[in-house]
């Protein structure tokens, strides 16, 4: 099934393409959807292993809100928050106490941008004993620049002080068609893998170093999904062994993958959780004691824009999903609470995987062919170091922090 809804669709981004790239583009327009209902079939057998009982029954039974004042005096950036999951997490945020929420958007003075903070500034009750103001930040996932100068911003923002309390990486993006990246990287690895990690290779350091102005650790939460642990990683050996790596392999546009469970998203999950490894032990001391909390998160299936490119190339999409997300699907505002319980995790989560729908043990088990297998450490090992090089490559700053 598409991935949950906790981000937008970046196509906005993409410059007009010339007529030769038109015709390359209806080329594997026709090829994506040649999705065979035998591969989609096996792909939604693969899906099933995220899935248990309490994905039917979250949309009516939510997770409970934390106490009214639990994030009093805090300051908390949430990548992405204009729309969908990064939105309903923003007016959570602010309505439990915020001193400070941030957004962030490609322009800090769209429209889009001065809605946003309307519907948080509404959403949370403002002028009904909420006084937390409400910022926007510029940020452009899609380029390494804008990544680079945001961290820039941050820090100047804060200055020596301890920096922000939360931040959520929300960002992200989801295709039913191949575009490629500014940066030349295919845009839904580009967004949710790399440039997320290299805000986090950035900024982590920063926020570590900012520990001893806190009465507690920083959290930093990241949006990942459930759909990581239906990718199968045997393909990823052939590609590293023929072509030099997993990325270089995704790169190339006759390879994306369109259909049933969106490959392309569930993939660039994976990998981030495969980093995500990585930046967890960065955040801590040489005790193994976290100096930033880091979690990461999945809301399940929410109700927003997201699911509908991805029935472009699957036919077995267009009948199920919309039984599907009538019978799972949460609200944004449901979904996000989960974003609130990484926020409030203590040192015993670190670097652990919260979500609401299965039990931490059928969580090992269903994770373990990707993540804890000897086939899983060896493939984290030479995913993370193609990430490792791919931003060292573009970004010189990366090589000081891994």
């Amino acid at each position: 099934m598409p991935p949950s809804g906790e981000h937008m669709p970046l196509s906005h981004i993409q410059s007009q393409p010339s007529a030769s790239s038109d015709k390359r583009d209806n080329k594997n327009k026709n090829k994506n959807k040649k999705s065979t209902l035998k591969s989609e079939v096996i792909a939604l057998l693969l899906f099933t292993k995220t899935m248990s009982l309490k994905n039917f029954t979250g949309k009516f039974f939510p997770s409970s809100l934390p106490p009214a004042n639990a994030f009093a005096g805090h300051k908390v950036l949430v990548t992405g928050g204009t729309a969908g999951l990064g939105l309903a997490a923003a007016i959570h945020f602010h309505s439990l106490g915020a001193e400070e929420v941030i957004i962030t958007a490609r322009s800090a003075s769209s429209s889009r941008a001065e809605d946003a903070k309307k519907k948080i500034l509404a959403g949370s009750g403002a002028g009904k004993g909420t006084a937390g103001k409400v910022s926007v930040m510029e940020l452009d996932m899609n380029s390494y620049g804008s990544c680079v100068a945001f961290v820039e911003a941050v820090k100047g923002r804060f200055g020596p002080t301890g920096g922000p309390d939360v931040v959520v990486f929300n960002a992200g993006v989801t295709n039913s068609q191949f575009r490629r990246s500014p940066e030349g990287m295919e845009e839904i690895i580009q967004v949710n893998t790399l440039s997320t990690t290299l805000l986090t290779l950035l900024l982590i350091p920063w926020m570590k170093q900012q520990r001893g102005q806190r009465s507690a650790p920083a959290h930093a939460v990241f949006v990942s999904s459930g759909l990581h642990m239906s990718v199968d990683i045997k393909t990823w050996a052939k590609y590293i062994k023929e072509e030099g790596g997993v990325l270089t392999h995704y790169s190339k546009e006759e390879n994306f993958e369109a259909g049933l469970t969106s490959p392309m998203y569930n993939y660039s999950k994976l990998m981030l959780m495969y980093a995500l490894e990585e930046v967890a032990k960065m955040a801590s001391d040489k005790n193994g004691e976290p100096q930033v909390i880091v979690t990461s998160v999945c809301p399940g299936a929410v109700k927003t824009e997201l699911s509908r490119s991805m029935q472009e190339n699957s036919v077995l999409a267009r009948i199920v999903a919309p039984l599907y997300m009538a019978m799972i699907a949460k609200s944004p505002d449901y979904g996000a609470r989960i974003y609130l319980a990484g926020a409030l995790a203590g040192p015993a989560e670190h670097g652990k995987f919260l979500r609401d729908y299965i039990t931490d043990a059928q969580y090992a088990s269903r994770s373990a062919p990707v993540l804890t297998s000897k086939e899983a450490r060896l493939m984290q090992a030479q995913v993370w170091k193609e990430i490792r090089e791919a931003l060292s490559a573009k970004v010189p700053a990366v090589q000081e922090t891994v």
